[in-house]
């Protein structure tokens, strides 16, 4: 009996001091993930009746950061401890940043039990508040299971250009994600030959998983963006082919930490399947900034400032003195061949692009910096033309006919001219362009996309070119012809939109008329036009969000102009719901002076009283409208 009494004794007191509390100090405490650069923990003090988060913060000079009332520390079991109280920041309250960008201030909660083993700091779940999972209190990190990086080899060159039409995959799996609105958005920028460069969006599931399939003619780069790494990185991808990249964002967070001397380093991102090395070979590249040393040698953008100062020569010139800086940065830097390669061939690229567009870049910086009107601009872009046609070199367009050039995106800047304008066109605003090579094969290519992207199928007469073109180039441009006729058919049967005449009423009168109808709801306002690429793949993002909010009392009111060829428009406005308007150059440029619409897309909101309570100019992302949208609407 008493041996039962002495161990019921134990239990009781091992019971007891299991719910003890948590005693010391840990100084930059480890911790998993966070969704935020803004704060940090530096310290936490661990008493008997209470646990103290010393936090450091950064942020932007005279911009505020808060933290809220309902904040609280989460252990693994679920249990919650809210805030008690908060020592050099006021709960609830905007704390605007000294002019230095660093604060510090203490948090105060109800003491840990002893045996909880880590934390999480949750500041909300709303858009923007700050959450840092996995604080360890007993100093150890779990380990994360990365698969074992492929190096390529110092002498490999980029991958020989091999013409198949095929779907490449593109896999994405982060390790240590914890579901999170800040970091789930994932972009793949891609370099398609024979289209257009388009985003690819989408966000990451739960379990930290993304796919996606891309059409190619042959390999291809692309640009992928992931928010929870803050990067955008260079992949090549293969048709027919799966290229799966393993994201660390536990390393992402040490990188961006205070305190990531004190943690051991692990891979960042680790590239399997197709182009594994080379892949591997970029991210490491991009990772560790070899690009960002251009800039600490004094290589820096122009700003607008300086390009008033300059004329055509002496523009052109500094451009051409730039690159070559950076150029040299490459050739001196330890980056393996091909992506040293890669980067001088884009380098190159880069500056036939930005030559090309030097007249309207004087022209702008000019006219801005004199505060001149529209017509001065117009006027200074077509005096320059001929000027900055003589003086790029005779030489510059070589760069576009060498076969690694079509997987850079500078390539991919100068070609899509061509499917925007006919090759007249281009060659009278461009004679430097006209060059025998591989180019012009693409450029002409593109010029048959060119009526599929404006929703023009292609007749015989096309498709008797089409014909002539190499098999895979063949395959991808009759199956988007098919695809564009199949909608068309489609677009047909479609409901819910309508398209809507402004008629004749004047100018200072149109606006008002416009939304007059819809007064007492909330209104996006689209300036769109179907030439825009950045309209149409902000359509296509904005797509899912539309069919999410389908039941508040939002309209949709896209605007276009004459610009748009109304065949284009017509088949094009089925799958955007809303009201439609294709108004006159005379309106289009009115409604577009008196909001300050500099370029497409730009978008307003109108709350229900009527009013334009916000406007931006490009794609800010589906969650950003959202959020505008719901703040419009008193939500």
């Amino acid at each position: 009996m008493k041996r039962l009494l002495h161990i019921l004794s134990a239990v009781m007191c091992l019971a007891a001091c299991s719910q003890k509390p948590h005693r010391g100090t840990i100084d930059a405490p480890l911790y998993e993930v966070r969704n935020t650069k803004t704060v940090e923990i530096s310290r936490i003090d661990l008493t008997d009746s209470t646990t103290v988060l010393h936090v450091e913060a950064r942020f932007t000079p005279h911009w505020w950061i808060k933290i809220v009332s309902s904040t609280f520390l989460a252990d693994e079991k679920g249990n919650q401890y809210p805030i008690v109280s908060a020592e050099g920041i006021e709960l609830d309250k905007e704390f605007w940043m000294p002019d230095s960008g660093e604060a510090q201030f203490t948090l105060t909660f109800p003491p840990i039990p002893a045996g909880v083993n880590s934390i999480d700091f949750i500041e909300g779940y709303e858009q923007g508040a700050f959450r840092i999972w996995g604080i360890r209190l007993d100093g150890k990190l779990p380990k994360v299971n990365m698969p074992k990086p492929e190096k390529l080899a110092a002498d490999a060159t980029l991958p020989d250009i091999h013409p198949e039409y095929g779907k490449a995959t593109f896999k994405v799996k982060v390790l240590g994600y914890r579901p999170d609105d800040q970091m789930n958005t994932v972009y793949l920028e891609t370099c398609n030959l024979l289209s257009e460069s388009g985003f690819k969006d989408g966000r990451l599931s739960d379990d930290g998983t993304f796919q996606i399939e891309v059409p190619l003619v042959q390999t291809s780069s692309a640009n992928f963006y992931l928010a929870g790494l803050g990067e955008l990185m260079t992949v090549f991808l293969e048709p027919g082919e799966t290229t799966e990249c393993f994201v660390n964002l536990r390393e992402s967070s040490r990188r961006n930490s205070l305190f990531k001397e004190s943690r051991d380093e692990e891979p960042l991102v680790v590239f399997k399947g197709a182009h594994a090395a080379l892949n591997q070979a970029f991210a490491d590249a991009d990772m560790n900034h070899v690009l960002e040393h251009a800039a600490t040698m004094g290589v820096d953008d122009i700003t607008q400032s300086e390009i008033a100062g300059y004329d055509m020569k002496q523009y052109i010139d500094k451009m051409i003195e730039l690159s070559q800086a950076r150029m040299k940065v490459y050739y001196e830097s330890d980056l393996p061949s091909a992506v040293k390669d890669y980067y001088l061939l884009n380098e190159n690229a880069n500056l036939l692009s930005g030559m090309m567009d030097s007249s309207s870049e004087l022209a702008y910086a000019q006219t801005l910096a004199q505060n001149k009107s529209n017509e001065e601009y117009i006027r200074l872009l077509i005096a320059y033309q001929p000027e900055r046609n003589r003086l790029v070199p005779a030489d510059m367009v070589d760069v576009m006919n060498l076969p690694w050039a079509v997987y850079t995106s500078g390539y991919h800047r100068v070609k899509e001219i061509f499917m925007h304008q006919k090759s007249e066109d281009v060659f009278n605003a461009y004679p430097f362009l006209r060059t025998e090579g591989s180019f012009l094969e693409v450029a002409d290519a593109c010029l048959l996309m060119k009526g599929i992207r404006e929703f023009k199928p292609l007749d015989e007469e096309l498709m008797a070119k089409v014909q002539q073109l190499p098999d895979a180039w063949r395959e991808y441009i009759e199956g988007e012809n098919a695809d564009l006729i199949a909608t068309i058919e489609k677009n047909r049967k479609i409901e819910g939109y309508r398209k809507n005449e402004a008629g004749e009423i004047a100018d200072e009168d149109l606006f008002a008329s416009i939304i007059a109808p819809f007064r007492g709801k909330t209104i996006l306002v689209d300036f769109w036009e179907t030439w825009c690429g950045p309209c149409r793949n902000a359509n296509e993002m904005m797509a899912p969000l539309k069919e999410e909010l389908k039941d508040k009392d939002i309209v949709y009111i896209y605007i276009a102009s004459e610009s748009s060829p109304v065949g284009t428009w017509e088949n094009m406005i089925p799958d955007l719901k809303g009201e439609h308007y294709r108004l006159s150059d005379k309106q289009s440029t009115y409604l577009k002076n008196m909001f300050g619409v500099e370029g497409v897309p730009t978008y307003l909101i109108v709350d229900p009283e009527g009013t334009v309570c916000w406007k931006q100019t490009g794609f800010p992302g589906a969650e950003r409208m959202k959020a505008e949208l719901f703040k419009a609407m008193g939500e």
